[in-house]
């Protein structure tokens, strides 16, 4: 879980996603309410952009794992799909099943 977090490449399970969403929201809402008055705006611009590379590439990843193209990601809707929805079983166009893959390298 959480190898290569910033790629575009391959596949990932619903609870890597959910962590990630989860974290993203809490961190940016802390830096956001806590931090910001304190930081230069570039400062802030960075944590953001890191951010939003973070959650997109998460989100391409999740769409892969649902048999899906990268913009479906953009869709509000289709975000809450991705966090409760099963990926596709077996190998499918975008790389190996997660799970599979994970024990396989263990």
């Amino acid at each position: 879980m959480f190898r290569r977090p910033f790629s575009f490449q391959g596949r990932i399970r619903r609870l890597e996603y959910a962590i990630t969403v989860v974290v993203l929201v809490t961190l940016n809402v802390i830096i956001g309410v806590a931090f910001s008055p304190k930081f230069p705006p570039w400062q802030l611009a960075l944590v953001a952009l890191l951010s939003v590379w973070l959650f997109v590439a998460q989100g391409v990843k999740r769409c892969h794992d649902l048999g899906k193209r990268w913009w479906w990601c953009f869709d509000p809707v289709f975000v809450l799909r991705m966090l409760f929805a099963r990926g596709e079983h077996g190998v499918n166009e975008f790389g190996p099943v997660p799970k599979e893959k994970a024990s396989i390298s263990h």
